[in-house]
């Protein structure tokens, strides 16, 4: 299967987004406490009442050689994906193309230090799909990013939303 990708990566714009990853992205601000970034621990007991929790993932940072590692993968990645790939890298993904979008993804966190936003449209199958994603560092000791939160949502009404609120502006 053939997808075709367009996106941008922006920093998080919270008036723009759709209000849950807006509000997961405040959570995500409020548990730095002063830090680059917070703890998968301490992010996970707040994004744990999150309804996008199911659809996240977290990988782990590898740099000998770089590589992004599923250290979670959420009951509704499985369900849509068809598998669970706790423990295998981002190569593992199918189609080939998508696991490169998301390595270049991973890798702009690493290189900014901070949260992106992707507003995408991905084209398979002759349908285009409008997703939104958010992808926030998380840190083990304040300092050095060493893991990556995921999340993304798809549905009719987050194009109407996105291009509403970027109407607005």
């Amino acid at each position: 299967m053939r997808i075709n990708y367009e996106s941008q990566i922006l920093s998080p714009q919270p008036d723009v987004m759709s209000n849950e990853l807006a509000e997961l992205y405040q959570m995500w601000m409020d548990a730095r406490d002063g830090d680059i970034a917070p703890s998968w621990s301490v992010f996970s007991g707040i994004a744990i009442r999150m309804p996008a929790l199911p659809k996240s993932v977290v990988v782990d940072v590898k740099n000998t050689p770089r590589d992004f590692v599923y250290r979670f993968w959420g009951t509704g990645r499985t369900r849509s994906q068809g598998n669970d790939l706790t423990g295998q890298s981002v190569s593992a993904i199918k189609p080939p193309e998508t696991a490169k979008k998301i390595t270049n993804e991973y890798n702009e966190v690493l290189n900014r230090g901070e949260p992106i936003w992707i507003p995408t449209k991905a084209t398979y199958f002759g349908i285009d799909r409008v997703y939104d994603w958010l992808r926030l560092p998380l840190s083990t000791d304040g300092q050095n990013i060493d893991m990556v939160f995921s999340t993304g949502i798809g549905d009719d009404s987050i194009e109407q939303h996105y291009f509403e609120k970027l109407s607005e502006a």
